[in-house]
């Protein structure tokens, strides 16, 4: 697997965005830290390795989801005041769709099969604390309303949200206050709008990443522990890997990441392999970690992690897309992943916003027969 490769500068730095791939092969990047570029757009072509800056949503966007929905317009589920955006890339234009009926940040939304979008848990806008909360709701984009559906068995954030291959949708781990971090996980279904628990975690899990593989399981990988040192509760970053699959509801341990890691990002590639890279591993809190720059690579066969050449840039709080295929790749499962922005730490451990943007092409040498 090659080296990372600079490509076009952010026209703004920022960190805590979104990051979308739309049909086009455009990537659509918006708002993030600091709070002066919050509400602004921009869009990536990979042709040309350029980025434009473009008009931005009504509402400052800092670490909520984005999705793209079916018919190629993104819609972007904000943290507080809890008004829902479209972005319509034919016209590039934003407009003001539907309220959420709980105004949230630390969530997640997840696109149905139906092409409905799910929203799940997170903190409300009026708590005082990291209180979580259970209540779900639905987005229709035909009818531009938001519809509560089945709670939650436990209130929850900082957890992941995963579409299984059979329409439910999975919900792992995260804090259910404060330090209380879980071991739990959840399943939807849609057609009953209701949530069971799944059978529990080896470990708790936090921060962590979610990807579905292409057998159908799901890897959680990374995010935080806690510990206990001469009676005093601490935080850190974990190497753990678990395997969720859905037809036996059973969680295997797969080995463990090369260097533990939490705020970092997963793609799955088109060979069926992971990328992990990026994020802090260390101290949670206070968070005394710099940045990561390195990266590595899961094997779903083997279950090995092997690592690949670093980023030329250590980040967090970035975002990670595998670009759209060209002709070469759609017959080599090769993959091309952009790397965009996030935040490192300078020698005197103040956060420094970055601008960079990187791309690495993996190339898979087998040919794919259909």
């Amino acid at each position: 697997m090659g080296a990372w490769h600079p490509t076009g500068s952010l026209t703004i730095p920022r960190s805590g965005h979104s990051a979308t791939l739309l049909q086009s092969g455009e990537v659509l990047v918006y708002g993030g830290q600091p709070r002066d570029r919050d509400s602004t757009a921009e869009l990536f072509d990979p042709t040309s390795g350029h980025w434009t800056l473009i008009g931005g949503g009504a509402y400052p966007q800092t670490g909520g989801p984005a999705i793209l929905l079916h018919d190629g317009r993104v819609l972007v589920v904000p943290v507080p005041p809890g008004v829902a955006e479209l972005f319509d890339p034919a016209t590039r234009e934003w407009s003001i769709t539907g309220q959420l009926n709980i105004t949230r940040s630390n969530h997640t939304a997840t696109l149905l099969p139906n092409g409905t979008v799910l929203v799940a848990a997170g903190v409300p806008q009026d708590a005082s604390g990291p209180t979580p909360l259970a209540s779900v709701e639905i987005y229709d984009p035909v009818t531009q309303f938001w519809t509560p559906t089945g709670d939650l068995n436990i209130a929850r954030y900082a957890h992941t949200a995963t579409l299984l291959r059979d329409g439910r949708v999975l919900v792992v781990g995260g804090s259910a206050g404060g330090s209380n971090y879980q071991d739990t996980a959840e399943l939807y279904d849609p057609a009953a709008g209701k949530w069971t628990l799944a059978s529990r975690l080896p470990s708790p899990h936090a921060w962590h990443t979610a990807t579905l593989l292409r057998d159908g399981n799901v890897l959680i990988a990374g995010g935080l522990r806690t510990y206990i040192i001469s009676g005093t509760q601490k935080w850190s970053a974990t190497d753990s890997v678990v395997r969720y699959d859905p037809a036996t509801d059973q969680w295997y341990d797969v080995g463990h990441l090369k260097t533990p890691r939490l705020y970092h990002v997963a793609t799955l590639l088109r060979d069926g392999k992971v990328l992990v890279e990026g994020g802090q591993s260390g101290n949670y809190y206070p968070q005394t970690s710099p940045s990561l720059a390195s990266a590595e690579v899961y094997d779903p066969a083997t279950f090995a992690w092997t690592a690949i050449p670093s980023l030329s840039g250590a980040r967090q709080f970035h975002t990670a897309t595998l670009l759209k295929a060209t002709r070469a790749e759609e017959t080599t499962a090769s993959s091309r992943v952009l790397v965009v922005g996030g935040y490192d730490t300078d020698v005197s451990g103040n956060t420094v916003i970055v601008d960079t943007c990187e791309i690495n092409e993996f190339e898979h040498r087998h040919v794919v027969h259909p």
